[in-house]
Parts: C-alpha cells; sequence; structure tokens
C-alpha cells in the first residue's frame, strides 16, 4: 500500500474538483457542463477559440489542452512553479487543507514509473488503432455500433505480436496477447492505470479476455472515477465504456459476475453510496444480483436494481437504442428490497391459485423478513405495503396495515 497513491485517489483529487480555480488562478477556469473549461492554452497563453483547456468530471486528475497536451494535476504544477514532485503536491494539498502524508520515496518512485510506463504503452496502443492492420478490429466495433469517435475517447488500443514484443515488459508476456487477443482496453480506475485488458475479436477462445500479469480486477470496479456518490454498474468493460462515451456519468463494471466485498470497500472509500446494478439480462446476470445486493447492504450502501427492456446487456442495447432511452431504464430502478418481494411474489405466481395455507405462511415469512432487514430503510416498508397491495390479489392475501 502506497500512502501517497492512495492520499492522492481517495483525497487530493476528489477535494480539488471544487477548488480548481483556487488551484489555478492563472487558467481562470469556469464550470459549464461538467467540465472546468479555461479559454486558455495549458501553458497560459491566450487563445483565439473558447474552452482551450479543461478537466472534466470523469478523469479529474488530468488537465488536456484542446491541441492534444493532457497531463496530471501535479505534473502541470511541477511545470507551472518549476518545482518538484513533493513540492507540487504539497501546493496543492495546500489549496485544500490536507496535508500530505509520509511515504518511502523509493517505493513512490517506483510507482511513478509504472505509470510513467503504463501511460507510454497506451499511447502506442492507441496510435495502433488506426493502422491498416488494425482494420479487423476497427470492423469489429463498427458492428458492435461503436463510432470512430467513441473508439477514441474510450482510449481503445490495438497490439500486434511484434509490439508486445518490442514492448519487452513483464506485463505482456501471455503468448496470446497481440496473437488472437488484440483488441486493448485501459484499466482505469480513478486516475490510476491499474493494468490492461486484451479482447478477443475473432475465431473461439475459451477465455474472451486476457488481463496483463499481475492485474487485480477484484480490488477496484472499472472505469470508476474520483468524487462519485451514484455509480450505476454493469458487467463488462466494453458496457461501461460504451454508456460512458455517449454522455452517461458513473457507469462502472464488475468485469464479469457480481460486484465484490473488495470493489465494494474501494468504491465507498471514493464516496460512492448508492449503487444501481445494470447487471446483464440474462440467467448467470440474474443469479449475480442476488450475491451483489448482500455484498452492497453488507457494506451498508444503497441498492437499486435496474433492468433493460430487451437485449443482454448495455454494449448491445445501445447499438439500437439511444442514450436516453437507457437512461430511462437506468431511472426506473426499484430498491432492493422491492427486487426482493418481486421476486417473492413471482415465486408464489407460479403455483397459480393453488396456493395453500402454508404457502401463504412461507410466503409471508418472506415479505416480514425484507421489511425487517436492517438494510430495509423506514421509508422503504410504506413502499412494500403500498406495493404489495397493488399486486396481489385480495381473494388470496388479505394485507393488513
Amino acid at each position: 500500500m502506497n500512502d501517497i497513491k492512495d492520499f492522492k485517489e481517495y483525497e487530493l483529487y476528489p477535494a480539488l474538483w471544487d477548488r480548481v480555480p483556487q488551484a489555478f488562478p492563472e487558467l481562470d477556469f469556469k464550470f459549464k457542463g461538467g467540465y472546468w473549461r479555461s479559454n486558455k492554452h495549458i501553458d497560459g497563453r491566450a487563445s483565439s477559440k473558447p474552452d482551450r483547456t479543461f478537466i472534466h468530471y470523469k478523469r479529474k486528475d488530468l488537465i488536456k489542452d484542446n491541441s492534444g497536451d493532457a497531463m496530471s494535476l501535479i505534473d502541470y504544477v511541477m511545470m507551472r512553479d518549476r518545482s518538484d514532485f513533493i513540492t507540487a503536491l504539497n501546493t496543492l494539498a495546500s489549496v485544500c487543507g490536507l496535508t500530505v502524508p509520509n511515504s518511502d520515496s523509493e517505493e513512490y518512485q517506483a510507482y511513478r514509473q509504472e505509470q510513467k510506463q503504463r501511460e507510454t504503452a497506451l499511447h502506442k496502443f492507441s496510435r495502433a488503432m488506426w493502422s491498416d492492420e488494425a482494420l479487423p478490429v476497427r470492423e469489429y466495433l463498427h458492428g458492435r455500433g461503436w463510432s470512430d469517435e467513441e473508439i477514441k475517447q474510450a482510449d481503445l488500443g490495438y497490439i500486434s505480436e511484434a509490439e508486445r514484443n518490442s514492448l519487452n515488459s513483464p506485463e505482456f508476456l501471455n503468448p496470446a496477447i497481440g496473437t488472437t487477443h488484440r483488441l486493448v482496453i485501459p484499466f482505469r480506475t480513478g486516475s490510476v492505470i491499474r493494468g490492461f485488458k486484451f479482447r478477443l475479436t475473432n475465431g473461439e477462445s475459451e477465455n474472451k479476455y486476457i488481463n496483463s500479469k499481475g492485474l487485480s480486477k477484484s480490488s477496484a470496479l472499472f472505469n470508476i472515477s474520483i468524487g462519485c456518490t451514484d455509480a450505476t454498474v454493469v458487467e463488462g468493460e466494453l458496457d461501461a465504456l460504451h454508456a460512458s462515451v455517449k454522455g452517461a456519468k458513473n457507469v462502472v463494471a464488475t468485469t464479469g459476475g457480481a460486484v465484490g466485498e473488495g470493489q465494494i470497500t474501494d468504491a465507498i472509500r471514493r464516496g460512492i453510496k448508492r449503487f444501481t446494478l445494470l447487471l446483464d439480462n440474462d440467467a448467470r446476470g440474474r443469479d449475480f444480483i442476488a450475491s451483489s445486493v448482500k455484498n452492497i447492504e453488507g457494506k451498508g450502501a444503497s441498492c437499486y436494481i435496474a433492468t433493460l427492456p430487451e437485449g443482454k446487456d448495455t454494449d448491445e442495447y445501445l447499438r439500437t437504442h439511444s442514450l436516453d432511452e437507457w437512461q430511462r431504464a437506468v431511472d426506473e430502478a426499484v430498491p432492493a428490497c422491492l427486487w426482493k418481494i418481486n421476486n417473492l411474489i413471482a415465486e408464489y405466481a407460479d403455483k397459480g391459485e393453488a396456493l395453500t395455507f402454508k404457502d401463504r405462511e412461507d410466503f409471508f415469512i418472506g415479505v416480514k423478513a425484507v421489511i425487517n432487514n436492517p438494510a430495509t430503510r423506514v421509508e422503504d416498508r410504506q413502499v412494500i405495503y403500498n406495493h404489495l397491495q397493488g399486486e396481489l390479489s385480495p381473494e388470496l392475501f388479505d394485507i393488513a396495515e
């Protein structure tokens, strides 16, 4: 565990977001539409075009110039003040009233070097996506409804076998990387590239995805940003990225499976208070909901369940539907307690009108367990009562207030 790394992720960048004008007065930032925008270049020169330099809510750690220049906020302060890393870190922390923790400098320098190497690799992968060799991968993405602009926004890349060998990195030792698995997806959490995922785009394989060596997907949700309170959770990386590049906010992925306890703990530390589950609309996805709800409620967070009206997942749905339609499904999510009640109703509805007194008893025991669950909020109990009265035939069930 690196103290400075955690300090940046969980404290500094979230606190800086509301203090951008104070931290960078020379750029005269104004907030518009989810961005801090400046009419100056990143180096402070006046620009003839508005909104030249910006900081976006999805990458609160990064300052970008529309000409293509980009750097971390800390690197920017190092350039602006001609200072070293620790001095720049202290400068930004002081704006937020924070104190930089002590950390072993060799450990941090090794971490920083690792990040620079990954950023360099990502730049190569992103550039290679537009080569002739990468055409089959681009066509694969086009077939899934991705435009070229969306591919660029998502930082998707391409790796060949030759490129993998030239990188000479222990992260890319798997021989399938660059041979069968050539689509590159950077695995970001907050401002950190934790590693890369490589996806198969043609042919058959037991594993559609291969992780770069050392990438732990269970420790954090994919695509999680800094300083958000509400997250929509999907399964696949392309699901989360496709929704994000179309304009959806705070869409994260489990990278397959239920939401893990480590992922929830990390998300809560980043400020997430509410999770909306939009997992795959198939048997496996529905099975993942129950364990995800249990894990989320066990950590004391709020949980909602959303369902797409058609299609298996978000990526597939967005091929033929607008983001507004997708967002409507998210907005219509029901509290987890109501999802549990609906499951009980469905279970006993299968019996038709042949319900016995024992069935009635078992049903109400299940309802009572949901109502008395510590995770069920007081205000949701009345929702459950009202829902039961609206859903169940009074000839079968007499619901007492």
